[in-house]
C-alpha cells in the first residue's frame, strides 16, 4: 500500500516562510485568504519588484530550506507508515534545482518517505507506482489524477486552501490538513471513512 504525498503546503509551510519573508524584510503582509490561485507572486498590490525577489529566492532555494514543516507533518507521516502504508513524495519541485535541498529539509526535520519524485505529470508517478491515495493542496492537480487515473483505492485528498475555491470534483475529498487527510486514509483501509479526529 502506497499514500502519494505532495510536499508544498501539505508537509511544507513554503507559504508561511515567504509571507514570514515579505513581513520581516518589506513590511508587507498578506493572508492567505489573499491568495485567488497558487502564484504569490500575482497577489494584488504586490510591487513588482519583491514579486521578483521572491520568485529569485523561491528557484534559488532559499524558501525551500528556510520552510518548518506543516503542523501534524512528521506525526502523520509516522501514522501512515505504522498502518502499513509506503510513502511517496510527490512534488513539482525541480528535479536539478531542488533535488539536494529537498533530501536535507526531510532529512532534517526527520520527515519519513520511501521515495521522492520530482516531476512535473504526477499522474504518470500515480499510475506507475500503483499509488493507492494521493495527497495534494492543489485541486487542478487532484483532478487531473482523477481523470487519468480514476479513483484512487483509499481516496484523493485536497488540502483546503483558496486558490481551490473554485475547483470541484466529488471525487476528491476537501481535508483542513496533512492530519485529517491521514486519518481517512487509515480510516478508509479500515473501512471505516467517518474518523476525522487526530488521535
Amino acid at each position: 500500500m502506497i499514500v502519494g504525498l505532495d510536499l508544498d503546503e501539505v508537509l511544507c509551510g513554503l507559504l508561511s516562510c515567504i509571507q514570514k519573508f515579505l513581513l520581516e524584510n518589506h513590511d508587507f503582509h498578506f493572508m492567505e485568504s489573499d491568495l485567488v490561485d497558487y502564484h504569490l507572486e500575482r497577489l494584488p498590490c504586490l510591487p513588482s519588484s519583491i514579486s521578483k525577489e521572491v520568485v529569485e529566492n523561491i528557484y534559488n532555494g532559499r524558501f525551500a530550506r528556510e520552510a518548518l514543516p506543516t503542523p501534524y507533518a512528521e506525526h502523520s507521516l509516522n501514522k501512515l507508515r505504522m498502518a502499513g502504508f509506503k510513502i511517496h513524495i510527490i512534488t513539482h519541485r525541480h528535479e536539478y534545482l531542488f533535488r539536494p535541498i529537498t533530501e536535507e529539509w526531510l532529512d532534517k526535520h526527520n520527515l519519513y518517505y520511501d521515495e521522492l519524485h520530482m516531476v512535473y505529470n504526477k499522474h504518470d508517478v500515480i499510475e506507475k507506482c500503483n499509488i493507492d491515495a494521493m495527497v495534494d493542496d492543489r485541486f487542478d492537480v487532484l483532478s487531473t489524477i482523477y481523470r487519468s487515473c480514476g479513483e484512487l483505492k483509499y481516496g484523493l485528498y485536497c488540502i483546503d486552501a483558496p486558490w481551490n475555491y473554485r475547483f470541484n470534483n466529488m471525487f476528491v475529498w476537501r481535508v483542513a490538513d496533512v492530519s485529517v487527510a491521514t486519518n481517512r486514509i487509515i480510516s478508509a483501509l479500515r473501512g471505516n471513512a467517518n474518523e476525522d479526529s487526530m488521535s
